[in-house]
């Protein structure tokens, strides 16, 4: 069927309304796209010899960001990217040499060098080819450097992109928001994003005062007692959690039992309202890890992970600050012993700020420091 409103001749290449030829448009704007493509395979060039180089210390910068954004006129997260993308490409010679070519756009390039290796990039360009940007996206979102493109998607990697315009108090605010829970929590250790605003929307969320006998967050998420996959719902939808936060949600739960049953189950808790005030009285309403100076967004946790076999004993159960416990079933920290006089704490990794300088990495009983 011939469409009458068709507003440009194939045969003329030009459009009737405007008489613009748009082939023409077509090839300029292609073309540009091709020397932009080379100008940033140059530029990726000429940064990682500037980096070798310590460019920036003969213009009295501090660093090469620094140098980007004095003498280029970048911004810090571009100036970042651009540093961590050329950095990268000098281990990937055939991402690069595509980027170099054109085959590749450098908006590609950047996505592949976030996941590809010398081992993967050949893989990772074959299945790219042909894709857009945000298809790439896509594909590299819940991998990890190493992974192919046909390996499983990890839910604890895929991470979602935030942007709020926001005036000068608000920017303070926020400043001044992140320097006291580093101080809090943190201490020496910059916080990153999540951690940031996962402890100020808890904040945001917490309906009643933990010791009053329900769990301070009202969270709904949803498990398959087949696969034990969980999800969290916010606002009508549902997003995939990774084991780790599984497990902490149980911790310290309302059960509302099979959700397909003809008949609705009785509610049950992990915790007990009457065992959720004691274990706030005894822990003193404060987190238990040595240092930690938090009262608030307090969390029950069972010492041997109910997982595991763990009981609700009192003597396996302490109150863990929503940092802390996040670390414990990210595998960070291990708690072991019995509550409240037995138990130690011992950081997989020491950068945790709350032990006592000389003890990191060792087993540290409860009490010892505050």
């Amino acid at each position: 069927m011939r469409r009458e409103s068709a507003c440009y001749d194939n045969r003329m290449h030009t459009d009737v309304k405007s008489g613009i030829d748009w082939q023409d448009v077509h090839r300029g704007l292609q073309g540009i796209a091709r020397q932009r493509a080379k100008l940033k395979a140059r530029e990726i060039v000429l940064l990682r010899q500037a980096h070798e180089a310590r460019i920036w210390t003969h213009f009295g910068h501090g660093s090469l960001v620094q140098y980007m954004e004095r003498e280029l006129g970048y911004r810090t997260h571009t100036a970042l990217e651009l540093v961590r993308t050329a950095l990268k490409l000098e281990q990937l010679p055939q991402v690069s040499a595509a980027l170099e070519a054109g085959e590749l756009f450098p908006s590609a390039a950047r996505e592949l060098s976030r996941i590809a290796t010398g081992e993967t990039e050949a893989a990772w360009l074959a299945a790219t080819e042909g894709k857009t940007v945000h298809e790439i996206q896509d594909m590299v979102s819940g991998l990890e450097p190493g992974d192919l493109p046909d390996a499983p998607k990890k839910p604890q990697l895929v991470k979602k992109l935030l942007s709020f315009f926001v005036g000068p108090e608000t920017h303070a605010l926020m400043r001044h928001a992140r320097e006291q829970l580093e101080r809090e929590y943190s201490g020496d250790r910059r916080m990153d994003d999540d951690e940031l605003l996962q402890m100020i929307l808890r904040r945001a969320l917490e309906t009643v005062p933990p010791h009053e006998g329900r769990p301070a967050y009202q969270v709904s998420v949803t498990t398959c007692k087949d696969c034990k996959r969980g999800w969290q719902h916010g606002a009508g939808r549902a997003f995939d959690l990774d084991p780790a936060s599984v497990e902490r949600a149980c911790c310290d739960a309302e059960y509302l039992g099979d959700l397909e049953a003809e008949h609705p189950e009785r509610v049950t808790a992990s915790v007990t309202p009457r065992k959720r005030r004691q274990v706030h009285a005894r822990d003193e309403h404060r987190c238990v890890v040595p240092g930690c100076r938090f009262t608030r967004h307090l969390q029950i946790h069972h010492i041997e992970f109910q997982s595991f076999g763990g009981s609700h004993a009192m003597s396996n159960i302490v109150l863990l600050c929503d940092a802390h416990h996040a670390a414990v079933h990210k595998g960070h920290l291990v708690i072991a012993g019995e509550a409240p006089d037995a138990v130690t704490f011992d950081w997989i990794h020491p950068f945790d700020r709350g032990v006592p300088r000389g003890t990191e990495g060792g087993s540290v009983p409860c009490g010892t420091a505050g």
